[in-house]
């Protein structure tokens, strides 16, 4: 990153002294740089979503549920991608759309109901009103009466940071 900017600093000598091959030059390099840049990140990135889908991909049960199958949730990981979806039953809604991040975080969107408007219709879709918001999948190992559990919440921004109930396995 230093020679990155060290070269780019030379760039904008260059443009000053508008010497056309130091331009040519230093364009070259920073490119040859850039590409080594961005080719390192993306493997690191791979190496990160797939410690991410080890450790969280599965499903999570309802925690509120202590009877019977009750609602569940469906993460997936497939590279960087990641989806959680809602199951109840035989009904199923995409929850989650977003990717893993460079520091390990998860945040993409989520359909949710807009604050203060009626909805036109039951369905969950765009359609009957719903909108996507900002959102992220926060993970914690917590302990409770079963012992030792991994939880998953969505967390999504509307006027403020709000959180679905936690599932967990």
């Amino acid at each position: 990153m230093v020679d990155l900017a060290r070269l780019q600093l030379e760039l904008d000598n260059a443009n000053v002294f508008r010497t056309k091959a130091t331009l040519a030059k230093l364009r070259k390099s920073i490119e040859t740089r850039k590409a080594a840049l961005d080719k390192s990140a993306a493997g690191l990135l791979g190496m990160i979503a797939k410690a991410a889908a080890r450790a969280h991909a599965g499903v999570y049960g309802d925690d509120a549920t202590t009877t019977g199958p009750g609602a569940q949730i469906v993460v997936k990981i497939s590279g960087e991608k990641v989806t959680a979806t809602f199951v109840q039953g035989e009904a199923e809604t995409q929850w989650f759309d977003g990717a893993v991040q460079l520091d390990g975080s998860i945040v993409g969107r989520s359909l949710v109901a807009p604050e203060g408007v009626a909805l036109t219709c039951t369905g969950f879709t765009l359609e009957c009103g719903y909108v996507w918001a900002p959102a992220m999948l926060r993970f914690d190992d917590r302990i409770d009466a079963r012992g030792k559990r991994h939880t998953v919440e969505l967390w999504f921004q509307q006027s403020k940071w709000v959180h679905a109930r936690p599932f967990s396995r």
